[in-house]
């Protein structure tokens, strides 16, 4: 083996030490990262069809998950809320059911 080769496995020996710690960290953060991002996706959909008055969207979202009624979107605020904020009494009404 040439010097190259031997440099080339001593660099590799020794990133096969330090990988596994730094992908470990690395993944439990871009896990919980992924876990809060979809979640606010989750709750944006209805959010925005409730602010945009999209009361089928509504409905649709409604009828995979009826507690979606109560979350609150990135800005802490409920379905209710957006609608009132965009002045979609339809939704409101809708969801007062």
């Amino acid at each position: 083996m040439n010097l190259w080769g031997e440099q080339l496995s001593l660099n590799y020996a020794a990133s096969r030490k330090q990988i596994p710690i730094g992908i470990s960290k690395m993944s439990m953060i871009l896990v919980a990262a992924i876990i809060g991002w979809c979640g606010a996706i989750k709750g944006a959909e209805i959010h925005e069809a409730a602010e945009l008055g999209d009361l089928a969207r509504v409905k649709a979202c409604l009828a995979r998950d009826p507690k979606q009624i109560n979350t609150a979107d990135v800005k802490g605020r409920t379905v209710l809320a957006c609608a009132v904020l965009g002045g979609k009494s339809d939704i409101v009404e809708s969801c007062r059911d």
